[in-house]
């Protein structure tokens, strides 16, 4: 593939990525993670490691990731990129398999996930219950007004407290967690690797 077709190729997966921080505020962890703490009308409880399978559809297409996460930091792993959030340093790494990466800085749209609580200016109000795989979940709907942007999103909850999916209106955008599993993750998936070179997001000057 040559240069313009990369460029081209790692556009879509950062659309991917853009969806990706938008539902980031609906994974709000618990302030003690082994009890959990009150959102709105939802109780949320997150393991403070785990890791987790995610199947994510939105405008730029379809796919399978796997996500690591522990106090707060993250790692997903995508087809065609790798996105690493420190949340503890403020910024989000994207990872190219041409062994370049790009940084951004973590504002509360996209730090939202995992913090104790959800960010200012995110509200989480019970819609209902449903049946999602043929298990029970509360849906709520996450409104959001902050930095000039409006909109909302909807979440459904399992009996475990745990966010199964996560979706924007009409399902234009969904996300939905599989297998999550607590247990010690390895500090180095949060961590630069060695050998890789910073570069500018595409189209920035």
């Amino acid at each position: 593939m040559d240069r313009k077709g990369v460029e081209m190729d790692w556009r879509r997966t950062l659309v991917i990525l853009l969806a990706l921080t938008l539902i980031a505020p609906a994974l709000a962890c618990s302030k003690k993670a082994d009890e959990g703490a009150a959102t709105g009308d939802g109780v949320v409880k997150m393991p403070k490691e785990f890791s987790a399978e995610v199947s994510a559809s939105s405008p730029a297409g379809v796919f399978e990731a796997k996500l690591y996460s522990s106090d707060g930091n993250t790692r997903m792993e995508m087809p065609n990129a790798t996105v690493i959030t420190r949340r503890d340093k403020g910024v989000v790494w994207v990872l190219m398999p041409t062994k370049m990466y790009m940084e951004q800085e973590l504002s509360p749209e996209n730090s939202g996930g995992f913090m104790e609580e959800l960010p200012e200016g995110f509200t989480r109000t019970l819609a209902g219950e449903e049946k999602l795989e043929g298990k029970a979940v509360k849906k709520y709907e996450i409104a959001f007004d902050t930095d000039g942007q409006k909109g909302v999103f909807y979440q459904w909850i399992d009996e475990k407290g745990i966010p199964v999916k996560v979706a924007g209106p009409d399902d234009a955008w969904a996300f939905e967690y599989k297998n999550v599993t607590p247990g010690k993750q390895d500090s180095s998936l949060f961590e630069l690797p060695e050998g890789y070179r910073k570069m500018e997001m595409p189209g920035s000057q």
